[in-house]
C-alpha cells in the first residue's frame, strides 16, 4: 500500500521524488511524518478558533433568547 507519488507531488512537491528523466518516480515517505505533524497541529489551531467561535455564537443566542423571552415569553423557544 502506498501514496500515488504523482497526487503527494500536486499537493507538497517536497514529498516526491524524480528520476534522470524528471518524471516522478515516488514518495519520499521518511518525510511524510513531519509534513502531517504539521498538517495536524495547523488543524488543531483552527479546531479550537471554530471552537471558540462556536462558544461565543451560542453566549450570542443565550442573550437573544432571554432578551426575547422577556417581551415575548408565549414563544415556543421561551418553553
Amino acid at each position: 500500500l502506498g501514496f500515488i507519488a504523482e497526487e503527494v507531488a500536486d499537493i507538497e512537491p517536497y514529498l516526491a521524488f524524480k528520476n534522470k528523466e524528471g518524471e516522478i518516480e515516488g514518495v519520499n515517505y521518511d518525510k511524510i511524518t513531519t509534513v502531517l505533524v504539521n498538517a495536524v497541529n495547523e488543524q488543531q489551531s483552527q479546531i479550537e478558533q471554530q471552537k471558540k467561535t462556536i462558544d461565543n455564537l451560542e453566549k450570542t443566542v443565550q442573550s437573544l433568547k432571554a432578551a426575547l423571552c422577556v417581551s415575548r415569553p408565549d414563544l415556543k423557544i421561551c418553553k
